[in-house]
This record gives structure tokens, C-alpha cells and sequence, in this order.
């Protein structure tokens, strides 16, 4: 049984086109800007739990992101997200994403009703974000499995392009090659691109999976034993946290719901 992330990508792509004010009479002018998702910090979802009661708990599904929206023929960059708490739906502004955090606030309407803040730990190939949800006067321990939302050909294009803008003399960065890795992501010059690329900005959900995919078949490169290392340091630093997410795996790997197909238009 595969989960649906309908409500997660819909919840996004409506925060998309969430333009500041200051835009809406272009918008009016123009139409609605086309945005392109240029980073997902996660997508996924899990439960939050209260410290006293674990019976008192509410399940959540969130994404979070920077999307580049064109309009007037000018481009500006949103970080924005989204997160139900038991079918409710609340936004998180304020966002700061890292490579392993998000923090942010979270706004019912346009009141702040709490915060945001997790960090994610990788372990047995199965990403957990883990931190707390404060809502109201409440406090919640939450945890995410994220979802599995690979690169997608045309967003290896543009992944492509940037690296290719930066890194002009890589000899895989030859003319059209933007055009070539759409047409073929399997090649082996447009996978060392995206690996070049994705090793810089884990920040991103789809770059976590390259270098995963990645490192199944060069285990022993110096990345791939860095990230393993890492892992088994969190368990010797954090040992009963450790025990959560290795029970909330093992439920996944019995369930079977963390994979998923996101459709972005």
C-alpha cells in the first residue's frame, strides 16, 4: 500500500503561487505565475505525540520547500510548507532549512499558533525527521518518515544547468548536455553530474536519494562511509531516540507506505 501524497504536494503547490502582495497586480495583469520547485527540505508523513500522554496523539503529513515562481519576466525564490495535524491544515512560514533541520512557525490563517523544529537522522536507508511541535500550549515529540520522491527528468535538467553553470570546465558539462540528461538520466555523465551536484545540497529530499542510490553502488566511497559513520554516531549520542526510529522502521517495513510517486503540474 503506497501512501498518497495529494493533499501534501496540492498544499504546496497552493503555498506556490502565494506570491508577497506586492506582486498581485502583475499577477491580475498576466495570470498566475508558473512555479518550479527548485528544492523539497522533506515530504512525508508520521505522528505527533505528547511526552505525558502517548495515547494523545495526532497524525501528520507536511512539505516543505523553495520553489522559484517567473513572473514579469523576473524570478524571486519562496521557501514555504504545509502541515495537517489530524486533516487540519496549518502553513509554516518563517522556514530555515539545512541539511539535516527545518526549523519554522506554524500559522492557522494568519495567527501563529506554534513552532516547528526537527532534524533528521538516516538510518537502514529510511529517513526520520524527529524534533517538537509546539501548538498552542501544548508540546509534541513528532516524527516523519519521509517520503521517497526521486528526481524527475525535467528537474534533472535544471539541475544539470546549474551545475553545469558553476562547473563550466567538468568534462561532462559539454554543449546540450542540459537537454541530453532529460532525454537520458540513465547515462553515465549525467548520474556523475547529479552526483557532483546532490553531494552539495543534501538540503534537498531528491538529492538525499541520489547520493542513496548512489552509494548502493559505491558503498565504499569516501561520502557513502561518511554517512554511515554518521548514522551509527547518532545511535551511540542519542541511544533511546535511536529505539524509536528503529521501531518506527520496522512498522514502515511492515506497512510498506513511505514510497510514493509526487505529480507536480
Amino acid at each position: 500500500m503506497k501512501m498518497k501524497p495529494n493533499k501534501i504536494i496540492v498544499g504546496l503547490v497552493s503555498l506556490l503561487i502565494a506570491v508577497p502582495t506586492m506582486a498581485q497586480p502583475l499577477i491580475g495583469q498576466q495570470g498566475l505565475p508558473k512555479p518550479y520547485i527548485k528544492l523539497i527540505g522533506f515530504l512525508g508523513r508520521g505522528v505527533a505525540i505528547t511526552p505525558e500522554d502517548p495515547l494523545n496523539f495526532k497524525l501528520v503529513k507536511a512539505g516543505v520547500g523553495i520553489v522559484r515562481v517567473s513572473w514579469a519576466g523576473e524570478e524571486t525564490e519562496l521557501t514555504v510548507g504545509v502541515l495537517f495535524l489530524d486533516g487540519e491544515r496549518y502553513r509554516l512560514k518563517n522556514l530555515e532549512i539545512g541539511n539535516e533541520s527545518v526549523t519554522g512557525d506554524l500559522y492557522l490563517n494568519d495567527t501563529k499558533v506554534g513552532s516547528l523544529d526537527v532534524s533528521s537522522v538516516t538510518k537502514d536507508d529510511t529517513t526520520i525527521w524527529f524534533g517538537t511541535l509546539q501548538l498552542e500550549k501544548e508540546t509534541f515529540y513528532i516524527y516523519i518518515l519521509e517520503a521517497r520522491r526521486p528526481i524527475r527528468p525535467i528537474e534533472l535538467r535544471e539541475k544539470v544547468s546549474d551545475y553545469c553553470r558553476e562547473h563550466p570546465r567538468d568534462p561532462n558539462c559539454r554543449t546540450k548536455i542540459e537537454q541530453y540528461c532529460q532525454n537520458n538520466p540513465e547515462d553515465v555523465r549525467c548520474k556523475e553530474i547529479l552526483k557532483k551536484y546532490c553531494i552539495t545540497h543534501l538540503n534537498d529530499s531528491r538529492c538525499r536519494i541520489a547520493i542513496k542510490n548512489y552509494c548502493k553502488e559505491h558503498p565504499t566511497s569516501l561520502a557513502c562511509r561518511y554517512v554511515k559513520v554518521k548514522a551509527e554516531n547518532f545511535c551511540l549520542k542519542y541511544p533511546e531516540k535511536c529505539k524509536v526510529i528503529k521501531r518506527i522502521i520496522k512498522v514502515k517495513r511492515i506497512g510498506n507506505e513511505t514510497e510514493v510517486n509526487v505529480t507536480v503540474s
